[in-house]
């Protein structure tokens, strides 16, 4: 099983499944561990074969990027398109509708204005907006895994799935720049 094979199959055929957006992750997560368990280099360690140590790391560290990256809606998107022949363009910014840069502008202003009335309603703007986030990730998402249901995507579809991806990683900037925590609410004068 730690054969150097492992090392040549794509992060789909390491796990045992089928290229596609949709990912069970119960199943991912089962194989991940059941990989990790005949691979990892203390195991290989434990039985005495030092010169099989160095591909025990490889194929260890092949696993884990390939579980980090089927378990990512985004990454996992990434890599169904440079599987289909596709790579991402490290520039895609043209390639973002202008409504959905409006949006985020938008969103922009009710933070800034909610800020102005104080703690309690910027941290309820602050939480209605990460709901928003979620469910425009969640919209992308499945448009995406109705994308990659014909797989590998032809021309014509890699252009929609790269507009999708690029709107996914705004969202996803997005969302990491709101502040993590936020006081539950303003303090009663004494």
């Amino acid at each position: 099983m730690t054969s150097p094979g492992l090392l040549q199959k794509n992060y789909f055929e390491l796990f045992g499944l089928v290229p596609g957006f949709d990912v069970e992750p119960q199943a991912l997560e089962a194989s991940w561990k059941r990989l990790q368990a005949v691979v990892h280099p203390d195991r290989v360690a434990a039985q005495g074969l030092g010169s099989s140590r160095r591909l025990a790391v490889d194929l260890s560290t092949r696993v884990n990027d390939a579980y980090q990256t089927l378990t990512s809606p985004l990454k996992r998107a990434v890599y169904l398109l440079e599987l289909s022949g596709h790579p991402l363009e490290a520039d895609l910014s043209s390639k973002v509708p202008l409504a959905f840069l409006e949006q985020q502008m938008a969103w922009r202003e009710q933070l800034d204005e909610a800020k102005l009335k104080g703690q309690q309603a910027y941290s309820q703007a602050v939480n209605s907006l990460r709901a928003q986030l979620l469910d425009q990730s969640n919209l992308i998402c499945r448009q995406l895994a109705e994308l990659f249901k014909a797989f590998p995507v032809g021309e014509e579809a890699a252009n929609d799935v790269k507009q999708s991806i690029q709107s996914l990683m705004f969202l996803t900037r997005f969302e990491e720049s709101l502040p993590q925590e936020l006081p539950s609410q303003e303090s009663p004068p004494h």
